[in-house]
């Protein structure tokens, strides 16, 4: 193609036309990237058994606690948010948020002198029932939960709800949830979790599904990792709907999934920092949210270094660089330089055949070289 482009053009438009074309080629990290999604990323199953098992005996705790001090006993559990939805990550020193909602019946929720349930004191009956003089730290009441605080170094955080019967617009009998916050507040944490299941599986490729799943566990590992200051970035929840409105599913490869995800948040944020709510009338973000506009300048920021993906003389640590500046994790320290460094994408244009190698300095080279172990390092 590059010497037609030659022939038609002259050789120096040709030239021109051929580099332009060629630096539209993604570099193909793709298998890189889903392997450090799959070690460092994706919780392993082992850490998927113990969070259920930590969930399970939390639940049994507040039954006992409850059923000892005669207190209302619970309808049942709704496992919620990333927990629910699948979309936990590894955290260093076990920093893990499990979220495990009680509902109770609004009707069993009366004091003994028939005085109805405030939110705030919901709140305080389970903080009651959870306490067990094994925790190094006391359960504490947090606004929107009742946090208890593992000895090994993560949380369960328990919402509490209570069912309520009412009517919707059209007169119609239904029964809605509501969350004991600051006051009670109608909730839909069930709903979440199958908006965000049926989004996974309509926007996922065929040839990959899950894929949207994995691209959001990334972004909130990248939102995690360019964190310097706690609380800066939106919850993972206001990233998962930002992931559902932007996200540009890739059958072929993850790596061009999330770079064009990213790009797509980055040019969404630019015109509004308000997120709505996927289920409830009501939103996440507000305009000009703090938390939103430094998710924003982060992205900016990282945009114009992802940028060098699409050089046409990039190498793999050069690739590696440039992933391991956006996750910031040591996994891209040790990726090695690869035997042959012109990517599958740049070959298939017909730009290049398989007679070009990269050289020392990655440049083209009509001649292979040996390889040298050199790994990449980060300060």
């Amino acid at each position: 193609m590059g010497f037609l482009l030659k022939v038609v053009l002259g050789t120096t438009a040709g030239l021109l036309i051929e580099k332009f074309i060629r630096k539209k080629q993604m570099f193909d990290f793709s298998k890189q990237l889903k392997k450090f999604h799959d070690e460092h990323v994706r919780l392993s199953e082992e850490q998927q058994a113990e969070m259920r098992e930590r969930r399970n005996t939390n639940q049994a705790r507040l039954r006992t606690g409850l059923n000892a001090a005669e207190d209302p006993a619970p309808l049942e559990f709704i496992k919620q948010g990333s927990y629910a939805m699948k979309t936990m990550i590894q955290a260093p020193d076990n920093k893990y948020d499990i979220d495990d909602g009680v509902v109770f019946d609004e009707d069993d929720l009366i004091g003994p002198n028939g005085g109805v349930y405030s939110a705030l004191d919901t709140r305080k009956m389970v903080l009651e029932a959870l306490q067990d003089a094994r925790f190094k730290t006391d359960p504490e009441l947090k606004e929107n939960c009742v946090r208890v605080h593992y000895n090994e170094g993560y949380h369960v955080d328990v919402p509490a709800y209570k069912k309520v019967k009412t009517q919707d617009v059209y007169g119609k009998d239904v029964t809605i949830l509501e969350h004991a916050g600051a006051s009670w507040q109608e909730s839909a944490p069930q709903a979440v979790t199958t908006w965000f299941n049926q989004a996974n599986k309509d926007l996922s490729p065929a040839e990959d599904p899950g894929q949207f799943r994995r691209v959001v566990r990334l972004l909130k590992m990248y939102t995690k990792r360019t964190n310097t200051s706690n609380n800066k970035s939106p919850s993972g929840f206001v990233i998962s709907v930002l992931a559902k409105e932007c996200y540009k599913p890739d059958a072929e490869r993850l790596d061009r999934a999330v770079y064009n995800t990213i790009v797509a948040i980055h040019e969404r944020l630019k015109y509004s920092t308000v997120v709505k709510h996927p289920i409830l009338e009501k939103n996440l973000a507000e305009d000009n949210d703090n938390k939103v506009i430094y998710l924003k300048n982060q992205i900016e920021t990282h945009i114009d270094s992802l940028a060098g993906l699409f050089d046409n003389d990039i190498s793999n640590q050069d690739a590696a660089k440039i992933w391991g500046n956006l996750f910031k994790h040591e996994f891209f320290n040790d990726i090695t330089a690869q035997k042959v460094f012109i990517t599958p994408s740049t070959v298939n244009t017909g730009i290049l055949n398989d007679s070009f190698f990269s050289n020392d300095e990655g440049k083209l080279s009509a001649q292979p070289r040996e390889v040298k172990k050199e790994q990449v390092r980060f300060g």
